[in-house]
């Protein structure tokens, strides 16, 4: 698909501007981690050319976009003195690890200095554990504050959470710790952040105590109707809130990827059209339920993705499917860790990062490979330093999956339950599994719409099962992410009689906008 001119032209008024607080909206497709790298590659050249010893902060909500980042920048322009990783990261290593005990000086004056390596945990999954509510429900003052304090008490005993109780920490560091904003200042020109309509209120409250106590300028990428983490405490309408807290908004309207009618149909969805246009040629988008009632539909297409609400109907189409004689189709299905919930809590999702690089590190696509750099950059938060090089982290001659995530635990200190390795060991054999953490060149895929978030394919085809879907903003943005995945054809499926709210709702702005 030839490139709008009109996108690129918003694209370079973007990288051009001089404004010190920026906050650019951008719709699927139109180029957002692009813009942000190129603003961001023209600064560092300016930074050199001045011969500044100074660098930039580049943060995003996840580690996938934030490798992203590092590769796209390291390979044209990168200093020393630059920063890019996740901001989870960035707290720990930039702020905590180096002026923890100077911040506990100013906030507990006679707290002990912290020895030793600090124990670093993720809180528990559950939505019902505390420290996942007060993440998302940030008018709990006296909640907060006790939290804060057994957070601090725990920070003195060598045990950092990754919670929002680190950016209250951060806040209070940037705010009360003169040593702390001066190294900010001397160190650092600007904070781009990607995706940054993921962010939640404490980061984003980070974020603001950050330029209002420095002199750095702040740049902020992000599309709130493509929030699909509010379950992780995302608060996409404060991240478009910062506009009336002097940030000039920048705008990027048209994709790359999607056909303007999809898109058009995806902002009407979520409300977010101003245009009344009735559109008279309509190849793109349909409802159409017949790839669900006849599966064998899928034995004439190619390259497309076929979109369901949860893990367990994604697996049940993928079986009609196969039993249809539809082949050159992936189904991917994530580790369930069952046996010891306090270790899966807190360690999965370290499990499954290696599980990546370990079944990508030889990818013979090399745009699919995961190099042993890249998991440096993960696991820099997690394992120490000393650790973190080639030979270590290399996969050796024959050595398993399972046996490669316990020699990687160990080098953090961690000794991975006998219960969570057998449970490993069994599921690991499982091709479903390992499809899961393994990129194909195949491009034809059954997963759910969270999975999809990030991709794309040329035609997209969203289940919808039998049942009482309701109508609020969430599940709109999930579905304008679920939409807005498709480049050319959008597919639209019902199981049932289209009766709920929110199927009533798709049908009738599908008869409003198409004749």
């Amino acid at each position: 698909m030839m490139i709008d001119r009109r996108l690129i032209e918003e694209q370079e008024i973007i990288i051009n501007s001089t404004e010190s607080k920026i906050l650019v909206s951008a719709g699927p497709g139109s180029g957002k981690t692009h813009t942000l790298i190129k603003k961001a590659e023209k600064e560092l050249r300016a930074i050199e050319e001045k011969s500044l010893n100074k660098g930039i902060i580049v943060c995003s909500f996840t580690r996938e976009v934030s490798r992203e980042l590092e590769k796209k920048l390291s390979n044209k322009v990168y200093n020393e003195f630059s920063y890019v990783g996740t901001i989870d990261s960035f707290i720990l290593n930039k702020i905590v690890i180096p002026f923890k005990n100077r911040i506990l000086s100013k906030l507990l004056p006679k707290s002990p200095n912290i020895q030793g390596k600090l124990n670093v945990t993720i809180p528990p999954l559950d939505k019902n554990a505390l420290v996942n509510i007060l993440t998302k429900d940030y008018l709990r003052i006296t909640e907060i504050e006790n939290y804060y304090k057994k957070w601090i008490n725990n920070l003195i005993d060598n045990n950092y959470e990754i919670s929002f109780a680190a950016y209250l920490f951060a806040c209070d560091a940037i705010e009360k710790v003169p040593v702390v904003k001066q190294y900010f200042e001397t160190l650092y020109n600007s904070i781009y952040v990607d995706e940054a309509q993921d962010l939640n209120y404490y980061q984003l409250k980070f974020i603001e105590k950050l330029i209002e106590n420095t002199n750095i300028n702040c740049y902020l990428i992000g599309d709130k109707r493509q929030s699909i983490y509010q379950f992780r405490g995302a608060q996409p309408d404060l991240f478009y809130s910062m506009v009336g807290k002097g940030f000039k908004e920048y705008k990027l309207t048209y994709s790359a990827r999607c056909h303007y009618n999809i898109l058009e149909f995806a902002r009407r969805i979520v409300g977010e059209s101003t245009s009344k246009e009735v559109i008279s040629y309509n190849k793109q988008v349909s409802i159409d339920d017949t790839f669900i009632i006849k599966p064998d539909y899928f034995i004439s297409n190619d390259e497309y993705f076929i979109l369901v609400e949860t893990n367990k109907e994604a697996e049940e189409f993928y079986k009609r499917c196969l039993a249809a004689g539809v082949k050159n189709l992936i189904y991917s299905k994530a580790i369930e860790l069952k046996s010891n919930k306090a270790f899966a809590d807190n360690y999965q999702y370290i499990i499954e990062e290696i599980l990546k690089f370990y079944y990508n590190h030889k990818n013979k696509v090399p745009k699919y490979a995961y190099s042993v750099e890249e998991l440096i950059i993960f696991l820099d938060s997690i394992i120490d330093s000393k650790f973190l090089n080639y030979d270590s982290l290399s996969i050796k001659p024959a050595e398993k999956a399972i046996n490669y995530i316990e020699r990687i635990f160990k080098l953090s200190d961690v000794q991975i339950p006998k219960e969570i390795l057998n449970e490993l060991g069994a599921q690991l054999f499982n091709q479903t599994v390992i499809n899961h953490y393994t990129k194909y060149k195949v491009v034809n895929r059954v997963m759910t719409i969270h999975s999809s978030k990030g991709l794309e394919s040329n035609k997209v085809f969203l289940k919808f099962e039998r049942k009482e879907y309701g109508i609020n903003a969430e599940t709109k943005r999930k579905l304008f992410v679920g939409f807005t995945r498709a480049k050319n054809t959008l597919v639209i499926g019902f199981t049932g009689y289209r009766t709920s709210p929110l199927e009533k709702h798709i049908v009738s702005i599908y008869n409003s906008t198409f004749i």
